[in-house]
């Protein structure tokens, strides 16, 4: 269940305790309608029971001094003050009410360790009718109970009147009134937001045998965050409970923690196990990771058919992830003939949901005219979205379509923007695309520094083009401080993965002995993976290769030559790979 909807169903259970509670002589709102009814006398009565030291009756004068009822004008300070006295007696929603208004600063002087004070006195006390309208009434506007919330109502209605409020019912062992009660400090549903209270609660109803308290305790500790460390142990014992019990979403998160190896040893067979039972009830996160399993073939042999089998049920449920991998597994041809519009479709259902990725594949379907014809401004749209939720990729088409105009009228200062943007989240291809505008001064400020940071930063992620330019700039000393060192170093990099120009720069500094020693066999091993591959290179280096070497050296040069040739396929196999492997999470755009 949603969090938005968990909300409002707990809500409408809270105000099924207040309407059964309001007949109560000792609220506040038995006070307002008395005064509605016409017995403007009971306020008197109400002030001499204050008066005479009842606490109840000191509270509700200090309400009517808050709200301004009758012949009492509003006075915050008054009000203050005869909660404080209520308070000091033990009554709970005094002591609340006081919390709340030193955490404000309404009539005292705004003071939050008093209000922790005061809020902690009630929670300690165990009091039973803790919550009032007037502090929620502060904290914010009552909201209309939607209609499924009525059922809640009708449902509670009876128990509530014999249990008196969730807190009492709690207190006194009940199972559903303590998870109810965990959910509402887990979310600051009523009140304020106390993990540790959420904890307390989940554990009392799951010492129960209630299975979903203890997996959202389970959540909780694997996830962490508001004041609760993250505890993958705890979180794994948690989860084995609830799967023991055959609660499928338990079994489905002890699987993904067996794949991640979180609080259990990585166990792929056991991963799928749990998948499997999860995937058999109906849990839509079983089959598709069920899905995900045999289509990786983690745990179980490979097989396209089967992971296509449990990624339609998942996606027939609405699930956008599922969606968008039945998208690709048509895209790909796995385990199904392509289908260009049975891909498009699924990618439409996942990108209506927000799925990102699939959002950034429509932009690269009507921006290639893939199944379908053209169309840049669908194809900018898509992009857009996509950028927006912090896709990288989609970032960096996003500005080339601003680049070139594609879809949208050409604006470099955006191009340059989005640029940014994907560069910063790691994207090498815009990484590269700002190094060449900030050393051509393209739309900004020429900036050779800034030119090299961005250079380097995609040089890192294996862009072959930015390590040859850096290469490049440090030998010859363009724009930079000459640096022969830094300069092989760029030029080894893009040599080991086949750029041909790189090769043949580093055929020269062995030939020259710059930054390395002085090697003819290597040189001419490089110079022979640089011809092979069409470099420019000169032809006086070959000449004086061959004058100086012997038959035996160019023979060693020739073997070494097909060594080289060996170590640059295997890296070349490593990228293609790598690349179909990103292909496969999201086409990219050429």
């Amino acid at each position: 269940m949603k969090n938005g909807m968990l909300k409002w169903v707990l809500m409408g259970f809270v105000l099924c305790v207040q309407v059964v509670c309001a007949e109560d002589t000792n609220s506040f709102e038995y006070v307002l309608q008395r005064v509605k009814a016409g017995d403007t006398n009971y306020l008197d009565q109400v002030y001499d029971r204050a008066k005479a030291g009842i606490a109840t009756a000191q509270f509700q004068l200090g309400m009517v001094y808050f709200k301004g009822v009758g012949k009492f004008k509003k006075n915050d300070k008054k009000g203050a003050e005869w909660c404080k006295k209520a308070a000091e007696k033990g009554l709970a929603d005094a002591q609340y009410t006081l919390g709340y208004i030193y955490s404000q600063g309404i009539g005292v002087k705004k003071s939050m360790r008093k209000s922790a004070k005061w809020t902690r006195k009630v929670y300690e006390s165990n009091h039973k009718n803790k919550y009032n309208k007037y502090t929620r009434k502060h904290k914010r506007k009552r909201k209309k109970v939607p209609l499924f919330a009525i059922p809640i109502y009708r449902i509670l209605k009876s128990y509530i009147r014999v249990r008196s409020n969730v807190y009492a019912a709690a207190a006194d062992g009940e199972v559903w009134a303590q998870y109810c009660l965990g959910t509402m400090f887990q979310f600051g549903v009523v009140y304020f937001k106390v993990p540790s209270a959420a904890v307390h609660w989940y554990r009392k109803a799951a010492d129960q045998g209630c299975a979903v308290a203890q997996f959202n305790l389970g959540l909780m500790y694997a996830f962490g965050g508001d004041g609760v460390r993250v505890n993958y142990e705890k979180a794994a014992a948690c989860f084995r409970k609830v799967a023991d019990q055959g609660y499928a979403p338990g079994q489905s998160f002890l699987a993904s923690m067996y794949v991640f190896g979180h609080g259990v040893d990585r166990d792929y067979q056991e991963a799928f196990s749990l998948f499997h039972k999860a995937a058999e009830q109906g849990d839509v996160m079983g089959e598709y990771n069920l899905g995900v399993m045999y289509k990786k073939g983690r745990g179980v042999q490979q097989d396209y058919k089967k992971a296509l089998m449990w990624y339609q049920k998942a996606a027939d449920q609405g699930y956008a992830k599922a969606q968008y991998n039945l998208g690709m597994m048509y895209s790909f041809s796995h385990g199904v003939k392509s289908n260009p519009q049975k891909e498009i479709e699924w990618f439409y259902k996942a990108a209506n949901q927000g799925h990102f990725k699939a959002q950034f594949n429509l932009g690269v379907i009507y921006d290639q005219g893939k199944g379908v014809k053209p169309d840049y401004k669908k194809a900018f749209s898509w992009y857009q979205k996509s950028a927006n939720r912090g896709y990288a990729n989609a970032q960096f088409n996003l500005a080339l379509m601003y680049a070139y105009g594609k879809g949208v009228k050409k604006n470099q200062a955006k191009a340059i923007e989005w640029f940014v943007k994907a560069g910063r989240k790691g994207c090498g291809q815009a990484q590269y695309m700002l190094g060449l505008v900030y050393m051509s001064g393209i739309g900004v400020e020429k900036n050779p520094v800034a030119a090299v940071k961005w250079y380097r930063k995609a040089a890192e992620q294996g862009d072959q083009q930015s390590q040859q330019i850096l290469g490049q700039m440090y030998y010859h000393g363009n724009q930079i401080k000459k640096n022969l060192k830094e300069a092989f170093k760029w030029f080894k990099k893009a040599a080991d993965n086949g750029a041909a120009q790189p090769q043949y720069y580093l055929s020269v500094m062995y030939y020259n002995g710059e930054e390395v020693e002085k090697d003819l066999v290597e040189s001419y091993a490089w110079m022979l993976c640089a011809q092979k591959n069409k470099a420019s290179m000169s032809v006086d280096l070959k000449k004086s290769l061959l004058e100086e070497l012997t038959p035996e050296q160019i023979k060693n040069g020739e073997k070494r030559e097909k060594e080289l040739q060996k170590i640059i396929e295997q890296n070349k196999k490593k990228i293609k790979k790598s690349s179909l492997k990103r292909r496969t999470e999201t086409p990219p755009r050429m």
